[in-house]
């Protein structure tokens, strides 16, 4: 790997999410700053370059055999405004449903930092397997868990934060039960079937025991998989 070059397309990475609005943070932009998204798709590194990498785009890195993606790197810019959306705090315990490649799951674990956890939940078990060998591999200490997102992940709840990184049909019961008062979820919003635009991606909090929404964005990411 060439921490050289490396760190230098992280930084133009951060100039570009900055510039166009999707990272407004100094928190947000240290994340991006310090973790190398090469270290989740190393076989795109090796064989297309660094540059690749960093490209402010989605990169599919799972399909089916009929060809649909099945997971993916988020874009960076996406991944940058709901990062802001969900407004980590260090020390929180957050919980992410959808872990792909474990990239999100280490910006997250950098923006808790060391007094805080992350769990992360993929139904994939190559998916889990491989993104945990990776942050492993980082160095980036983070709950990974086999399952169905959509039940969340009870035993590390409750979580000041939620964030669900795969379209929903909606806001599940256990979302909401895992979610500490005052907390706040940042969850894709699925599109009725044969719709092009944007998804909505909003952000609710927890007051008074209800979901209120506080803040929005859009953007478009797969459904959640049984």
């Amino acid at each position: 790997m060439d921490l050289k070059l490396s760190a230098g397309l992280r930084r133009e990475l951060v100039s570009a999410i900055r510039a166009n609005g999707a990272c407004r943070s100094d928190a947000v932009a240290a994340a991006f700053a310090a973790i190398p998204r090469e270290a989740f798709l190393p076989e795109l590194a090796d064989t297309e370059g660094l540059e690749a990498v960093y490209t402010d785009d989605a990169i599919i890195t799972k399909r089916n055999r009929g060809g649909e993606p099945l997971s993916s790197s988020s874009q960076p810019s996406m991944m940058a405004a709901m990062l802001e959306l969900l407004a980590v705090n260090p020390g929180d315990n957050v919980l992410e449903v959808g872990l792909g490649t474990g990239y999100n799951a280490a910006l997250l674990k950098h923006l808790t930092g060391p007094g805080g956890r992350v769990s992360s939940v993929d139904v994939d078990p190559t998916i889990v397997s491989r993104a945990a060998r990776h942050l492993a591999e980082l160095g980036v200490e983070v709950d990974t868990i086999c399952g169905d997102g959509r039940h969340g992940h009870a035993a590390n709840a409750p979580y000041q934060r939620i964030i669900v990184t795969a379209a929903a049909e909606g806001v599940t019961g256990a979302w909401t039960e895992q979610l500490a008062p005052e907390g706040r979820l940042v969850a894709p919003i699925r599109r009725a079937r044969g719709r092009t635009d944007a998804q909505l991606i909003p952000a609710f909090e927890l007051r008074d025991g209800v979901l209120r929404q506080v803040d929005q964005t859009r953007g478009f990411f797969m459904g959640l998989h049984d």
